[in-house]
């Protein structure tokens, strides 16, 4: 066998248009390599003059890939006027002192010893940390069924015995053991969190108090964007009162109510007690004047806030129908904003989906004969509203934006709910892309430990610990059409050496992965400094898909050509190798170019689409 080298430089300028054919090269190694990138930059600015691959007027081109579909596009980079306003993202939270003091107080009244109420703590975060919300009713029977059927299946005579009707009885008592032991191994032993006493409560703040505080401090950051302040504030299933804190310290007394309601009595003590603060071991006041502790909403859905919390409460919902019941009761009494925080678990963020599609489609949801009354007095409906309105197959939310355009902007649709859209984390009110591969859209936090035994748990024995958890910003109103949203979200952010990957949900694109490099100047140093669950600090715009970055029919035809002219040359001279000259030409198909330079022999192909790539054939001296 001789062996033969592929040469890319060569075949680069073999296999171009026949304008652009060049003999063979006789100069040094230097500046073969010179002349390469030269006349790569030359077909660049041939394909597209347009496309920027480094920073020049504001912006960079560079290439980026679906990460659904794998299609690989070509995406515009802009530096935007003014510097976006991004949510302030702490790389370590720390709870406040004043609640620090006050939970200090706690422990030295609690009559157990802190080392052994942080033991137990310790048992009941890793508990909470595996909690998986309560199944549905159907999956439960399905469920149920299997594992009959697995134990019949393993012991036939449990299926011998429960057809004679005298041991019956007993047979069914020894397989609902049964059957409940493998519910609970596939966690299906759900029960909601119930507290009987003031220490139970301690317990459950030693393990959470620090990650909640923490959370909830990322989630409402997000209003940096806009300089949102509540006037009023409603916590809905409050615990310990995290939400509380981290509200507190960012608002502060500029909030006129500080509504916590939790129907735990044992919870909402220790919650007042807590927010003491400094004045638990003196006389005993609140911390603030507007704070207010209740066991149930008022009963009157006038009573209306600005911002409603929800945090780590669905879980405690018993079905899926009890949790849409409390979100539209929430959704009623929401003036603004209702901001939802769940665990980082896939069917807590399938709860949290639900959640969001139900106000996203529920809100275009109209009353077709109200509309229509409407339209009457207005007088903007003829002939084809009316069929287009009552026509099955165009989607509600068509008929809604119809509707909408038809009558004046002060004039309320009638809906099932009011109209909503999401502010965070998604960019859109589309689907979510993370759907289709069922993963989780969630972020994380770090934050100082606070122990009562006085010792560490983090692997880097620093004192610190990180979680992860999903959220969920809603808005009362319609999305802003005048203002489309050209900031991405990021998810995922990896630094390395002169280069940034980055992972971002886009509005219309679904989510994207690309590199930035630092040859993009500024976009690079802006990219670099943002943090993950941050928006990307410049404009993002899809401006090439994969099709419109394929070579054309007869650019390839072009190519080939001028490859076969130049074959033809080749194939003249005198050479050793004939076997390998014969074997090319027989192998149209491929349309292979052999070039023989200073004795050594270069072989590549060219593909379909104009792209080059290395064939190495099996043949014989």
């Amino acid at each position: 066998m001789v062996r033969r080298f592929i040469s890319r430089q060569l075949i680069k300028q073999i296999a171009v248009p026949n304008k652009n054919v060049f003999p063979l090269p006789t100069t040094s190694i230097n500046e073969r390599e010179e002349n390469l990138v030269i006349l790569k930059k030359k077909r660049r600015r041939q394909q597209d003059p347009l496309l920027n691959r480094t920073f020049a007027d504001r912006c960079a081109h560079l290439t980026t890939i679906n990460n659904s579909t794998e299609t690989v596009g070509i995406a515009k980079l802009t530096l935007p006027p003014k510097a976006i306003v991004n949510p302030r993202v702490t790389k370590l939270s720390k709870l406040p002192l004043d609640a620090v003091e006050a939970l200090g107080g706690i422990l030295l009244d609690s009559r157990v010893p802190p080392k052994q109420l942080q033991r137990e703590a310790d048992v009941l975060s890793n508990q909470l940390d595996q909690r998986h919300f309560p199944p549905s009713i159907v999956e439960f029977r399905q469920t149920r069924r299997e594992i009959l059927d697995e134990i019949f299946e393993e012991n036939p005579a449990f299926c011998y015995d429960y057809n004679i009707y005298q041991n019956r009885p007993f047979i069914e008592t020894q397989l609902a053991k049964l059957v409940q032991k493998r519910l609970a191994v596939r966690r299906y032993n759900w029960k909601p969190l119930k507290f009987k006493d003031l220490r139970q409560a301690t317990v459950y703040c030693l393990s959470r108090f620090g990650g909640h505080f923490a959370e909830m401090k990322r989630v409402l950051a997000e209003f940096d964007r806009n300089g949102f302040v509540p006037e009023k504030i409603l916590d809905f299933g409050s615990g310990i009162g995290s939400s509380f804190w981290a509200a507190y310290e960012r608002w502060g007394d500029s909030v006129q109510e500080y509504s916590l309601i939790d129907n735990d009595l044992s919870m909402r003590h220790f919650s007042i007690d807590l927010s003491r603060g400094p004045n638990y071991s003196n006389n005993g006041e609140l911390i603030s004047k507007n704070l207010f502790f209740r066991k149930e909403l008022f009963p009157s859905p006038k009573h209306t806030y600005d911002l409603v919390i929800l945090h780590r409460t669905l879980i405690e919902m018993p079905s899926q129908e009890a949790r849409k019941e409390l979100i539209e009761k929430l959704w009623k009494r929401t003036n603004k904003y209702l901001v939802i925080v769940e665990s980082p678990m896939p069917d807590a963020f399938k709860a949290l989906i639900k959640i969001r599609d139900f106000i996203l489609t529920a809100g275009y949801d109209f009353d077709l004969e109200k509309t229509k009354e409407l339209l009457y007095e207005y007088k903007a409906i003829d002939q084809d509203t009316i069929e287009m309105l009552s026509d099955k197959n165009l989607q509600t939310y068509e008929k809604y934006c119809r509707a909408r355009e038809l009558l004046p902007e002060d004039v309320k649709i009638p809906t099932l709910i009011d109209p909503g859209h999401v502010f965070a984390p998604c960019p859109h009110d589309k689907r979510c892309p993370k759907i289709p591969k069922k993963e989780s859209c969630k972020f994380s936090v770090r934050w100082q430990e606070f122990r009562a035994d006085h010792k560490t748990t983090s692997l880097n024995k620093d004192g610190t610990n990180v979680g992860d958890f999903s959220y969920l910003i809603l808005a009362k109103g319609e999305r802003s059409k005048e203002k489309e949203e050209k900031h991405p979200r990021i998810l995922k952010l990896e630094r390395g050496h002169r280069c940034v990957n980055c992972h971002v949900c886009t509005a219309a694109d679904g989510l994207q992965r690309f590199i930035v490099g630092k040859r993009t100047d500024k976009i690079y140093a802006r990219i670099r400094r943002a943090m993950p669950s941050q928006l990307l600090p410049v404009e993002f715009d899809l401006i090439k898909p994969k099709q419109a970055l394929s070579i054309s029919a007869d650019d390839t035809k072009e190519r080939i050509n001028g490859g076969k002219e130049q074959l033809k040359q080749v194939a003249s001279a005198d050479l050793k190798n004939l076997n390998l000259i014969n074997w090319v030409k027989n192998n149209t198909s491929i349309n292979p170019v052999v070039v023989l330079n200073k004795g050594c022999l270069f072989v590549s192909k060219i593909s379909p689409t104009g792209n080059y790539y290395r064939q190495k054939p099996e043949l014989e001296q």
